[in-house]
């Protein structure tokens, strides 16, 4: 009987073992090969990465078993119970949760600290307002990690704007270009700029 692609390839990875790494393209062979699933669109194998990285994206951070991508294409399975995935011989430390800010030290309670990233997730941003010193950086810092399920600060960086700075500064738009000429004439002449953020 043929079932989801996710399906398969828990099935698949969870026979490999806890935290073995496989490519997509493997699993998918194998899949397709135990008739585990059909052979959907042109390209099954681009199907099966597409799949599995929206089911990282949208896992729970305490679900198990948890599918985990590492570099070019290979993904391993963290079971219940487990302490640790192993990507080579380096351990990685698993799930970064909102359970993991409260014990942290957070005072906010786990349901709004949900509602924040629930938040964060759809909007992609959110402005934490208060007094210097009130913890407002360390929480989204807290909140980056249980971001991306893992405390790795390789992978967090906090960047200060000046308050001098607008909107036009970052996204790309037309703007009136300095040529040295515009005075002469009766209108600017407006260019391409790429801005920060493209």
């Amino acid at each position: 009987m043929k079932g989801t692609f996710i399906g398969a390839a828990i099935k698949i990875l969870t026979e490999k073992g806890d935290g073995v790494q496989m490519h997509y393209k493997e699993i998918t062979r194998i899949a397709r090969e135990r008739n585990l699933i059909g052979s959907n669109g042109i390209t099954p194998e681009q199907t099966m990465n597409s799949k599995l990285n929206h089911a990282i994206k949208n896992q729970g951070a305490n679900q198990f078993p948890r599918i985990v991508g590492h570099k070019a294409g290979l993904y391993s399975i963290v079971l219940e119970g487990s302490t640790r995935s192993k990507v080579g011989d380096v351990p990685v430390s698993l799930g970064y949760s909102i359970t993991s800010i409260v014990e942290d030290g957070c005072f906010l309670p786990e349901e709004f600290l949900k509602s924040i990233l629930d938040k964060l997730k759809v909007k992609k941003n959110i402005i934490l307002q208060g007094p210097p010193g009130t913890g407002k950086t360390w929480l989204a810092k807290r909140l980056a990690f249980a971001l991306i399920r893992q405390r790795d600060d390789s992978k967090v960086r906090a960047v200060q704007f000046h308050p001098n700075l607008s909107y036009e500064d970052f996204i790309r738009g037309w703007r009136p270009m300095g040529d040295g000429e515009t005075r002469s004439r009766r209108w600017p002449i407006y260019g391409d700029d790429k801005g920060c953020f493209r």
